[in-house]
């Protein structure tokens, strides 16, 4: 396991700042899983922390594909910062079908978007 170094937060235990950017930008990875605060329905991901959305920029950035990973609360809404857009990431899980219009927008995006229960998550 690799712990990248930066400013650690206990409570959500992550290190984000422009240390862990910086070391991420030496990497490549062949995929990243990023969880996001929300997603609307023009295809724009975001986040409610600037540096928390910084760090999963990056990742998006330096990672061959991209899974993204949002409950259904975080559809249609948009916070802060934006991390990136529908055509930048490959998959989305959630645990509901899209809303018709933000279905047919990340279609176009050629994402796949996946509807998963919390009974399939635990037994994958």
């Amino acid at each position: 396991m690799l712990l990248l170094g930066g400013a650690f937060d206990g409570e959500v235990r992550e290190t984000t700042g422009p240390m862990v950017i910086q070391q991420i930008q030496r990497f490549h990875a062949d995929h990243a899983f990023i969880c996001i605060g929300a997603i609307s329905a023009d295809g724009v991901l975001s986040d409610f922390s600037l540096e928390e959305a910084h760090v999963a920029a990056a990742m998006v950035e330096r990672a061959g594909s991209t899974t993204v990973l949002a409950d259904s609360s975080k559809l249609g809404k948009l916070s802060l910062v934006e991390v990136c857009r529908a055509e930048d990431i490959d998959r989305l899980i959630t645990d509901r079908a899209l809303p018709p219009d933000m279905a047919r927008r990340f279609e176009r995006a050629g994402v796949e978007v996946r509807v998963a229960s919390v009974g399939e998550a635990l037994s994958a």
